[in-house]
């Protein structure tokens, strides 16, 4: 039985003539050991390169994290710093919202108060005659 090997599919195919499989020789006496060295070798440096690579990735990698939490870290430093007077502001702003309402609230109140009494004094006015004109006319 013939022995069947990755390489076998390489054999030669034939002396030339009509199209067929494209073929390459193989070498049975030094086995394909021998004839992947050289590609393997040839592949060392790329592996190499490859290598090297990734490692310098993975220190810039490193090198940018590192400086993303020093920012980040100078980020929440600086608004710890300017809480209190983002804070007062706020707080400043409700404040005088607030007193726009009171002043508006006052004087809403102070024109229905207004109206109250002239409504009142209106009314006294004929509450008083009418009061004047039941004693007079019951006394008599």
């Amino acid at each position: 039985m013939p022995r069947l090997d990755f390489l076998d599919r390489f054999r030669p195919v034939g002396t030339p003539g009509p199209a067929g499989p494209v073929g390459i020789p193989t070498n049975e006496a030094t086995g394909p050991a021998a004839e992947l060295a050289p590609v393997f070798a040839a592949l060392i440096a790329t592996f190499a390169t490859n290598e090297q690579l990734v490692a310098d990735a993975r220190t810039a990698g490193a090198a940018r994290i590192e400086a993303a939490r020093r920012q980040a870290a100078g980020l929440v430093a600086a608004a710890q710093q300017d809480a209190p007077a983002a804070r007062a502001d706020a707080a400043a702003r409700v404040v005088e919202q607030a007193d726009r309402n009171a002043v508006a609230e006052l004087a809403a109140a102070q024109d229905e108060a207004g109206r109250i009494t002239a409504a009142a004094a209106a009314r006294r006015d004929r509450l008083v005659a009418r009061a004047v004109a039941h004693l007079l006319g019951g006394a008599a």
